[in-house]
């Protein structure tokens, strides 16, 4: 969503440089979009249907759960909805993502988190009820 922080990599070296964890938890809360942050529906459906075609479905438009690929795209897509970072969950991500889970950062993310998530996850879990719906009606 916000532009300001496009090199993860940057992000990464940092932070791994700092000591105090009192400078990191300040560092993260910059990072997370203020509490009134609001994303429009549409930009959530569409985040979020792409979280489900990155995760769930093969190249030829066959459905192949798979939860693990869910999580790591959910996770990504909700850091870039909510946070300062820029991130394309169509390119690889995966260094990015064990950095944030070796550093716990995701954690530290999700406290900081407006409330306007609450809505983001209702939605995607609607939108993976119908997934589980549909493609047993197929």
């Amino acid at each position: 969503m916000n532009q300001s922080l496009n090199d993860t990599n940057a992000f990464m070296n940092e932070y791994s440089c700092v000591k105090s964890d009192n400078i990191k938890d300040n560092y993260i809360s910059k990072l997370v979009l203020s509490e009134s942050t609001y994303i429009p529906y549409n930009e959530k459906i569409n985040s979020i249907d792409n979280i489900i075609r990155k995760a769930h479905y093969e190249p030829e438009g066959k459905i192949l759960y798979n939860k693990p690929n869910e999580y790591k795209y959910y996770i990504l897509t909700v850091i870039n909805l909510y946070t300062q970072f820029s991130i394309d969950i169509n390119k690889d991500n995966d260094l990015f993502f064990d950095f944030l889970n070796q550093y716990k950062i995701i954690d530290k993310i999700w406290e900081k988190l407006p409330e306007d998530k609450q809505a983001f996850d209702a939605l995607f879990s609607m939108r993976l009820n119908d997934l589980l719906l549909n493609s047993k009606l197929l």
